[in-house]
Formats: C-alpha cells, structure tokens, sequence
C-alpha cells in the first residue's frame, strides 16, 4: 500500500504539487459539477489521509478523485489506477488466477452471417502482427474471434494455441494480472518453474523468443486496454494474435483494429430462425423483422429472445415488441452492459445515465453539456471516452447516440442512480439550451421576422455564428427540437420552441412534423392561458394543414385565430390570419373575398409597421389581380412587394414573388422574361434548400420548355418538380404538376398517359377541396378529351370548369374553357354552337390583353399558378 501512496505523492509533485486545500477545492467542484450533494463531499483532512504513509484501506473513489484533481480526466491514466488500486487493495490473488488453456473454446455451432468479416479478419490474422476485435457487450466479438481461431487452425493444424480471458470488464474480480498469463503461456510452451524471469519485462522476453521459435495462435479475450495487452503480444510474424476488447484500444504497433457491428437485418433473422426454428420466425417475417430492429439487431440480444421464442411456443409473435427490452434485459443484456458500466467513473456513469433521458436519437456535444450543467471541452471528452467504450455511437461526426438497449440499461439506471428532481433539472436545462439555440438560429436564417418570434432567455454557451452553419444546426437538430417540444410537462417550451421554429418547417416541407408539432403547442398554449400564443399556433397548424390539402380544416383554423385576435386585440395577428383566410378563399376561387382578406391585411400591417407583413400581402393581392385579369395591378403589387423583400431580406417570399411574376409574363406570352423569373426563383430555392420552392420553379421552367419545343427538358422539370411535390406532401403542387405532365403527354400524342395524369390531378383536387388545381385540371382534361375522339366528355369537364371559374371570378381559365368547348362543339359537328363559344373566347382574351392559344384543341399549357405567401 506504501508503494501506492509513494506513486500518489510523486503524481502531486508532478502536477506542480498543490496544497492539499487546492486538491480539495479542485474535488469538490467535480462532484458539485456531477450533482453530488455538499453533504457528501470529503473534508480536507480527508483528502490529506490519502498522502499518509502506513494506511490500511483507503477508499478507492477518493483515490480516483485525488488522481483526477492532479492529472485531469485522461481515461488512460484512470484506468491505469482503477487497476493498480484493484490489485493493491487485497485482490492480487484473484488477478493472478488467470483462464488460460492449450485449446480454443469449442466453436459456435452453425455460427451465423458475417461472413465477408470472418473473410477479412481471416486474411488480417494470416498477414499482420495482431487483430483487435472490438464493440459494444453483446455484438458477438468472442464467438467471432473463436469462430476466426478454429479456421486459421484448420488451415494450419501444426500450430500451437494460446487462449487466455484476461477478464477486462469482470465482474467478480480484477481484470487478469500479465505477469500470471505470461507464466501460463511460458509453461504450456515448455519453460520450468524454476526457469521462470521474476519480472515482466523478462517474462515477455523469453516468451516472444519461444514463439519466434514456435508458430502459434495466440486469442486474448476480453483485454481492458493496452498495458494489459503488450507483454502478450507474440510479436512475431508466424504467430497472429487475436483479441477482443470493449474499449478501442490505441492499437499498439503492427495490430489491426476491426469494429464489429451489430447483425444486418437478413443475419438477425437467420439468428433468430437458428435459435427458435424456422417454422416461427417464417409464419411472421414482417414481425420477426421488427423485433430484430427494436432490439437493435444485436446478436447476444437475438440470442435471448430467441431462446425466449423457443421455450414459450404459447407466445405469438405479435406480443413480443412491448415487453421486448425487458425481456433482453432480464436473459443477460443487462449483466452484460453492467460490466462496462462497472469500469467507468462516477462522471462517465452519470452522463450515460442523463443521455437516456431526452427524447432525441441523438446529441451533439454543446446539448450533452447543457443536460449535464458541465463544460463543453470537458463533456466532449466524456462523450468520446463512452463512444471509445462502446457504449454510445458516432451517427455523424460532432453526434452522439446511443443503441436501443444501452439506453434502456442506462434509462433503469437513471430511475435508481439519479434522483428525480436532478433528472428533471437536467433535461429542463437541455430545453433551454435547445430554445436559445433555435431563437439565435431562426435569426440568422430568417431575419426578416425575428420581430415576431418570441424573446427567450439566454442559456450557457454560443449558438451558430453564421446563417449556413444556423441551416446546418437546424438540420441536424430538428428531430430532437420536434421531439423536446411535443414531449408533455414543458408546455412554455412547447409553445416557444414551435412558435420559433414555424417557418423553418413550412419551407422545408416538413408538413407531417410541423403538423405534429403545432397540435402539441396549440394544447400548450391552452394550457398557459397564453391567447396571443394561442393565435400563433391556430395559424401555424393552419398553414401545415393547408400544405397537406386540407383546406377546409385549415380555414376553421384561420377563422379561429381570427377570432381570438380580434378578442384580445392583437392587430398583428389579425392581419396574419386574414392573410391565410384569404388564402384559403382564393384556394376556392372565391377571389373578391380573398382580395378583401388581402386588402385588409395589407392596411393593418401598414398600422402595425410590419414591414414583411406587407410584402406578403402585396404578394397575394397581386394574386387575386392576376386571377381576376387585372395583370398589369398585378406586375404592380408584384414588383412593390419584390423591393420590400429584397430590402428585409425576405428569400422566401423572394421566391413567391419572382415566380408570380413569371407566370404572369408567360400568361402574356413573354416566354424570355417569364424563363429569366423562374430561374431565378430556382436558384434561390436551391441556395436555401428548400425543396418545396425548387418544385415549383421547377414545373413552371418545363412550361416553358413545352412552349419552346422541348418536350425531353420539360419532362425532367416536371418529373423532378413531382417527386420534390410527393417528399415534401404538398398535394396542391402535384396535382399541379401532374396535370401538367398530362398536357405535355397530350403534345407527345401519348393520349393515355395524359389522361391518366389529368385524372389523377383532379382526384387530388377534389379530395382536397382546392378548385385552383380543379379549374386547371378540369380545363387540361377536356382538351386531351376532345383530341382522343371523345368530345362529349371534354364539353363536360370544360362546362364544369366554366362554372368554377364564372363562381370564382377567375377569367383566363373562363376563356379557357370557352376556346375548349368551342373545339368539342366542332368535334361534335354543331359548327353553331362552335362558333358561338370561340367568339366568347376570343373576346374574353382580347379584354384580358393576352394572345388567344395557337388552336383550341391544344390549349396552351400552364404553369404551377402564382403562389400566396402565408403569414
């Protein structure tokens, strides 16, 4: 024990010998930094005790503690004295007993998959020093290094083997003392007792020069780390080693390292089927798939479960996902995970616990910290240290997660480790650093309204300097944001966290998220009795419902907000929700209503100053313009609401905005200038990233090109355009775009495939409620009628959409439809009749000073429609 006491007083010198009251203080704000209570803090005679020479027993936590104070946490160094302390403190005997035999232990029978890993940790035995299997307990590292073993001998059976567990993660005792394998090793190679070195150096001496004499397999299992492993490596080239290790260790010279996985999906399944039969797993591969998924896919787990399978025959397999973890847990994953547990300290113990807690898959560092109430670097350190021990993963680089059944071993031991007004803190401090980051995020990215998002407090550390790396964080972190805001008992977080992020999600098309995401904060602010809030939320569900064609929904939230706004009197929101509602009437060709709702919010955000307010209502009245045939108010209201958004630096509405311009300039066929538009709205939504304005620029691009004679470059548009539409879930733009595909078959001659398009967009329309999508549809549709030889049907759909567009004020698609059933009526030989409808048409045209289609059979196509803004 002196010995040990000396090297600790030597470790004091070295670190620049601290008075005993520096180390003290240092110890005491580790364990106020992990939570401890001051009760439970040692005094400074105490810590001065563990420097006294003559001690029997000291305790070995205040001995770490006293390590960490002089030498910081460097895992190495820990671990180097968590095992000196193991063999000093009465336990040499047991690390002497050591497991070694002649003899591989029997291979698994019928071992199961891996089989390019056994080819490549095969070939790295044959051909380097030594091979270093590593992972988390459970994934199968001893059964694959045994498996290894028995075909390198089978290849070579004039080998000697040498098989010791050292016993780094045991839980019955120390790990195994190298001085004692060594003897093991030297006598099965032949060496006396009495020829025996008294040390380890000149053990492992006559050991490397024995098997550089003697070609052997040596398998070292379960190794704790480096210096364990070195004096018995063979270091010679005709004796491979292998050995597995739950740390990864800093490879010493010349062994290789292989990570071993979990299984692969096909693997889990041929495990299960080896263990609880075919016959089982085959009546229900669909649920056997998913158990496999839910417990991760690792093997020991698949094992027991397995096993569990077998035995109870009464069990369907539909039963097994709920209990699923526990199940494992009870057959041996929780002894395994313990024993990684066991050798880490009381910091790293306390942080794996702490990130089972949160709701999010994953963490970076800066979030990990804030849970923790700890430093940043520091945290860091601690995070590696548990991804090097296997017991967190690395999804991306900066991220942390944590395998399905670790976090549950680590979430049972949160229960009964971690005080639960302490894990309740921890994850309220993670939220607020979540909602700080977001506010500073959402500013960067979205100046434009920082004025309407609310004020936050500030939490511990700097958020994103840059609006790319505010894109990237948010992109990253928007899983764990949704999560932390609809998990319940946080309502203010909710509430705050959902009104920050809104519009984020609604140019991203994150529809079903952001959906999720505003129902919890509409119960949120509720519950607060937050009415302003509660305006937000009605508009922002609003938004995510119209976005999913749920439009008659959408306006009830509208009119709600509506309400709400005027009963307290919040202007500003008023004239946001009249803005939606407008939109939603003019979504049903009710233009003179939504022109009034847009006129409306136009004069309140001028009272209230908000400047974004009215570029987007300059916008949308520039819309209803347009669908009334008053185009060149519309290029007006258009440009005007332009320069205000380029001013704010309003990107998104930019988009709208040079798109609507675009489709006005096409209407009057300025094919250049609307070309010119489009691209730039495409340009703008591919440097923001959102998807959603990258579709309908690129639907209105293919127009274009089916104008110009290029139908090959407007059926990749339009392709495009349709899968962004379907990723996205905006219904409106793919029924938009569909309808728009089926013009241009109808131009190939692909009669068919156009009609099946046209189809499939009114379906959508009429599903959806949206008579814009309706109108255009109906209108494409009877065109390609009359074409396929079916005139009767085409006067149908065109009658139809002549009535939807008189009801609406919506007079190009009038015309339209006119000009269409001017050809049915020709078609269907009543040239009076024909003739009657062209006039109509021609003179509905004229009055709107655009130039009338090249032949009324084929209309000319239209594009994606002008795009209200919503607020």
């Amino acid at each position: 024990m002196d010995e040990l006491i000396g090297e600790l007083r030597s470790l004091k010198v070295w670190a620049g010998d601290p008075s005993i009251t520096t180390v003290t203080r240092r110890i005491h704000a580790t364990l106020r930094t992990g939570g401890i209570p001051e009760s439970e803090w040692p005094a400074r005679a105490t810590v001065g005790d563990c420097f006294r020479l003559g001690r029997r027993r000291p305790s070995p936590d205040l001995i770490l503690a006293v390590v960490r104070a002089l030498a910081g946490d460097d895992p190495p160094v820990l671990l180097r004295w968590r095992q000196a302390l193991a063999l000093v403190l009465g336990e040499r005997g047991a690390a002497g007993c050591v497991g070694v035999r002649d003899r591989l232990p029997a291979d698994v029978t019928a071992f199961t998959g891996r089989a390019r890993l056994v080819q490549r940790v095969t070939e790295l035995c044959r051909n380097s020093a030594g091979t270093v299997l590593t992972g988390m307990a459970g994934v199968g590292k001893t059964a694959l290094a045994i498996h290894v073993g028995h075909r390198v001998l089978a290849a070579d059976g004039d080998r000697k083997t040498l098989f010791a567990d050292l016993r780094g993660f045991d839980p019955d005792g120390p790990p195994a003392d190298p001085y004692a394998v060594l003897e093991s090793f030297l006598r099965l190679l032949g060496v006396p007792g009495a020829a025996l070195p008294r040390t380890v150096e000149g053990r492992t001496a006559l050991y490397r020069r024995r098997l550089a004499e003697t070609p052997a397999l040596v398998v070292l299992d379960n190794v704790l780390d480096d210096r364990q492993a070195e004096p018995l490596l063979p270091r010679s080239p005709s004796c491979p080693a292998l050995l597995t290790s739950r740390t990864a260790l800093r490879r010493p010279a010349g062994v290789r390292s292989v990570a071993v996985p979990v299984f692969t999906p096909a693997e889990s399944l041929a495990l299960l089927r080896r263990t609880a039969g075919t016959g089982r797993i085959d009546a229900d591969r669909a649920t056997a798939a998913r158990i496999a998924a839910l417990l991760g896919r690792l093997p020991l787990a698949l094992s027991i479960i397995g096993r569990h399978l077998r035995d109870h025959p009464d069990w369907p397999l539909a039963d097994y996902p709920a209990p699923l973890a526990e199940l494992a847990m009870e057959g041996g994953v929780r002894a395994a995970l313990a024993l990684s547990d066991q050798g880490l300290d009381a910091g790293l113990r306390r942080l794996l616990r702490l990130l089972a807690l949160p709701p999010g898959r994953d963490i970076d560092a800066a979030a990990a910290a804030a849970l923790a109430g700890q430093d940043p670097d520091g945290t860091r350190d601690q995070l590696e240290t548990l991804a090097t021990a296997h017991l967190l993963t690395r999804p991306a680089p900066g991220r942390y997660g944590l395998h399905d059944l670790v976090r549950a071993y680590a979430a049972e031991r949160a229960r009964l480790d971690e005080p639960g007004s302490r894990a309740h803190d921890a994850v309220t401090r993670l939220f607020d650093h979540y909602r700080h980051r977001v506010s500073v995020a959402m500013d960067l990215v979205y100046p434009y309204e920082k004025d309407r998002r609310p004020t936050v407090a500030e939490a511990p550390g700097r958020g994103p300097a840059t609006a790319e790396a505010a894109r990237d964080w948010l992109d990253a972190e928007e899983a764990n944001l949704v999560a932390a805001a609809a998990g319940p008992g946080r309502p203010r977080h909710t509430a705050d966290i959902a009104m920050l992020l809104w519009r984020h999600l609604h140019l991203t098309g994150r529809t079903t998220v952001a959906v999720t995401l505003h129902e919890r904060a509409l119960e949120a602010t509720v519950e607060l009795g937050d009415r302003a809030g509660e305006v937000h939320a009605l508009n922002h569900l609003g938004g995510a419902r119209w976005k999913q064609g749920r439009i008659e929904e959408a306006q009830r939230l509208f009119a709600r907000a509506l309400d709400v706004a005027r009963e307290i009197g919040d202007r500003a929101n008023e004239g946001r929700a009249l803005n939606n509602l407008g939109i939603m009437h003019e979504r049903q060709r009710r233009i003179t209503e939504a022109l009034t709702c847009y006129e409306q919010a136009m004069t309140i955000a001028r009272e209230v100053g908000d400047v974004a307010g009215r570029s987007r209502a300059g916008c949308n009245i520039g819309n209803a313009c347009a669908a009334l045939g008053r185009y060149a108010e519309a290029l007006g209201q258009f440009r005007g609401a332009l320069t205000i958004a380029r001013e704010i630096g309003d990107r998104a509405n930019e988009a709208y905005l040079l798109n609507n311009i675009g489709n006005v300039l096409r209407r009057q066929d300025h094919r250049a200038g609307a070309l010119e538009h489009f691209r730039q709205a495409l340009a703008i939504g591919e440097e923001l990233g959102e998807r959603e304005y990258v579709g309908h620029a690129l639907t209105n691009i293919g127009t274009i090109h089916q104008l110009l004679g290029r139908p090959g470059e407007a059926a990749d548009c339009h392709r495009r355009a349709l899968g962004i539409a379907r990723d996205v879930g905006s219904r409106t733009t793919e029924g938009f775009v569909l309808t728009n595909l089926g013009t241009l078959h109808r131009q190939r001659g692909r009669l068919t495939d156009a009609l099946g398009h046209h189809r499939e967009a009114l379906a959508i329309a009429r599903e959806i409620g949206d008579r814009y999508v309706e109108i255009e549809a109906l209108n494409n549709l009877g065109a390609t009628l009359t074409q396929a030889g079916a005139p009767g049907e085409a006067a149908d759909a065109h009658r139809r959409a002549l009535s939807l567009a008189v009801e609406g004020g919506e007079r190009y698609e009038q015309a339209r439809a006119l000009a269409g059933l001017g050809a049915a009526h020709e078609a269907l030989g009543e040239p009076g009749e024909a003739r009657d409808h062209r006039r109509r048409a021609s003179g509905l045209f004229g009055e709107l000073g655009v130039p009338e289609p090249g032949t009324a059979t084929i209309p000319r196509t239209r594009s994606s429609k002008t795009r209200s803004a919503p607020q």
